[in-house]
């Protein structure tokens, strides 16, 4: 404040006693204006210089405190709108002085007052600097405050203007420290790692990717103490309610009649009857499941691989409910946040770790991106008008992908106008017998129909087509003459996504340097087609009103990120231990019931004895010699017992075992074998 000439700046404790003085009628100093008044009126006068000394005391007041300790205290005063710089600030200071003068209460109790710094306490990272705080901090606490309302204001401005701020993206520079815990635990954050800015896009293995995918947009609602107080309390009552739900347990008698009236309204209204009498009642834990009858059953198909992480699995409601506060329920290629696009560079950078993977297109279906994947395809080569394929392979449900899809009961009744070569798919009792056998076949289309083929289709383990695994060595000479003669190679990962030793099939068998184009979906809740530069469409090709909704891109980054970084890959990781466990005790049912798994007919005369297959999260067992009547038979045994799962192949017939990989122990495998069990019996 600036006094009149010949006398003293008043302090913010003497203005405040003016006003004081002034409601009594007896006023000393002005409240509002800079100057200070005399009781009849006259201003008083100072010297140039008293002015000059007061004013350098002042600024001597604001600058008492280290320049780390302003900027926590800034960030505590406005912690809505800058809480994404407090890692970064906290870490600064922790380099700076591990070794803290003495502390500050005022400070101190600043800091701690605000909640959303208290997981920073928690961690040591705002001590550092409170220790250092000296007399005049306060001060900065109401600067701070105006300033933050002024952060505010010219925020609102940008946004009528339709300009980015990167502050409230809360997108973390690529060499800024991770976030804090309460930060991580609510943004769906990725582990991918940032890309050096400063290196090429090749050296960056190809993706462009920067640390934008490290920290997809919140909505600004979630830092708020209130929603997430919110938030937590729903958590809180969800897991109250699944405390009922452990284990496997029978319909009552009036859920069965509840059942079957929604049953019946379901096939009305379908006009056909579903494949099981399901009906959830949208409450679960883990691998189990809560259907309106009141019976529990092990999901053991969960969505036929959509539901990764189970049944009401607290992360992914929470990521969910984060992503209902966004202005967006469902995002499109015209319209879109930046979680979208964080979606897809989290894909780009984990495809192009092995491979030359550089752009994503982002769509609701496996169906409508393996449609991408073709259309891409098509028009790198020309309108090329024939596809090859494997036999048995599944392709998705419309009306191209079921007349590539070698299954003649998906399309009944449909003109076929898409031209398809079958190759035969690896069989294990053949060895390299069998690649031969293969590359002969590729030969003579290929000689039959030069300059044909938009793309060679390959699913790397078939799903549908009975969870066939194949090596590298019968892959890899396919591949190389596709190569030779022109021909793009399409990688069909729709279901193998995220589900063998590696996040991308293609990595466990090294073949990614040679993938033009790769579709993947279902766990991850969007689906995507991924290509090469090289087979960057024209614009107008790819568009769609859809991508996926908002809950589906966080819930979606919250998987992957739980995925990458939570010890699923590899040899000795949870998927491969999950596998074994799966296989230790089919192995055990097999010597126990041998007269349930007899040698398995296949073509030519052939048979084998090996009825245990699959890799990684997909599983099967083939039980009565994969007959197909006997294994409908047994599945629907399987769902009244207890367990939630599906066939596969086109004959021989398997059992097919989808866990939910991401909350499945090994230990929950003994109580779904003793209920496979119990199946089995009745169906023998």
């Amino acid at each position: 404040m600036l006094g009149r000439r010949g006398d003293p700046a008043p302090r913010r404790g003497d203005l405040a006693r003016g006003r004081g003085a002034h409601a009594a009628g007896g006023a000393r100093s002005s409240s509002q204006g800079n100057a200070r008044v005399r009781r009849d009126g006259t201003r008083a006068q100072g010297s140039r210089g008293e002015v000059a000394r007061r004013r350098g005391a002042r600024r001597h007041r604001r600058s008492s405190a280290p320049a780390h300790s302003r900027q926590v205290v800034r960030a505590a005063a406005g912690v809505e709108l800058l809480v994404a710089r407090l890692p970064a600030v906290a870490a600064r200071a922790r380099h700076r002085d591990s070794g803290a003068a003495a502390a500050a209460p005022s400070l101190l109790r600043r800091v701690r007052a605000a909640p959303l710094l208290r997981p920073l306490l928690d961690a040591g990272g705002v001590d550092a600097v409170a220790a250092r705080a000296e007399p005049g901090v306060p001060r900065l606490v109401d600067r701070a405050r105006r300033k933050a309302r002024g952060i505010r204001m010219e925020r609102r401005a940008r946004a009528r203007s339709g300009e980015a701020d990167l502050g409230a993206a809360c997108i973390r520079r690529s060499d800024a420290p991770a976030p804090c815990a309460y930060h991580a635990r609510m943004s769906p954050t990725s582990t991918a790692k940032p890309v050096d800015s400063s290196a090429s896009p090749s050296a960056a293995g190809g993706s462009s990717v920067g640390g934008a995918a490290d920290a997809p947009v919140l909505p600004s609602l979630a830092a708020n103490p209130a929603v997430r107080a919110a938030i937590d309390a729903i958590l809180k009552e969800l897991r109250a309610a699944q405390a009922t739900i452990t284990g496997a347990r029978p319909a009552s008698a009036d859920g069965a009649a509840t059942m079957a009236q929604w049953v019946s309204r379901t096939e009305a209204v379908r006009g056909r009857a579903p494949f099981y009498p399901y009906l959830g009642t949208g409450l679960g834990n883990g691998a189990l499941v809560q259907l309106v009858d009141g019976s529990v059953k092990w999901d053991m198909i969960e969505g036929i691989g959509v539901h990764m992480f189970g049944h009401g699995d607290a992360e992914m409601v929470e990521a969910a409910l984060v992503a209902s506060l966004s202005d967006l329920l469902m995002q499109g290629h015209l319209q879109f946040n930046a979680d979208s696009t964080a979606f897809a560079e989290f894909l780009v950078a984990e495809a192009s770790r092995s491979s030359a993977i550089k752009h994503c297109f982002v769509s609701n279906s496996g169906c409508m991106v393996n449609e991408a994947a073709l259309k891409v395809c098509q028009q790198k080569t020309n309108a090329a008008p024939r596809v090859i394929a494997f036999q048995d392979c599944f392709m998705g449900r419309s009306t191209t992908m079921t007349q590539i899809g070698d299954g003649p009961a998906y399309r009944q009744g449909v003109a076929l106008n898409v031209q398809v070569d079958y190759m035969p798919f690896y069989e294990p009792e053949l060895g390299s017998r069998s690649t031969e056998m293969t590359l002969w076949h590729l030969r003579q289309v290929l000689d039959r129909y030069p300059k044909h083929h938009s793309c060679f289709v390959m699913e790397l383990v078939q799903g549908e087509g009975g969870f066939n695994v194949a090596p590298r060595e019968f892959f890899l000479p396919l591949i190389e003459l596709c190569r030779d003669r022109g021909v793009p190679v399409w990688i069909d990962e729709v279901q193998t996504f995220g589900r063998t030793p590696t996040m991308f099939a293609f990595e466990g068998l090294d073949l990614g340097r040679f993938a033009d184009v790769v579709t993947m979906g279902k766990m991850s809740q969007a689906c995507a087609c991924l290509f090469t530069e090289a087979m960057n469409p024209k614009p107008g090709l790819l568009a769609g009103t859809f991508t996926a909704s908002t809950a589906a891109f966080h819930v979606g980054m919250r998987a992957l990120s739980k995925l990458k970084s939570g010890g699923f890959y590899g040899a000795q990781g949870r998927i491969a231990k999950l596998h074994e466990a799966f296989r230790t005790r089919a192995e055990a049912l097999v010597r126990k019931h041998p007269q349930w798994f007899p040698a398995v007919p296949l073509p030519f005369g052939r048979s084998t004895t090996k009825v245990i297959g699959g890799i990684g999260g997909m599983m099967r067992l083939t039980p009565f010699g994969g007959d197909k009547e006997r294994i409908s038979a047994l599945l629907k045994n399987m769902f009244e017992d207890g367990i939630i799962t599906l066939g596969c192949g086109h004959g021989p017939y398997h059992v097919r075992f989808l866990p939910p990989i991401g909350v499945m122990k090994p230990e929950h495998f003994d109580a779904v074998f003793e209920i496979l069990e119990r199946s089995l019996a009745r169906s023998s």
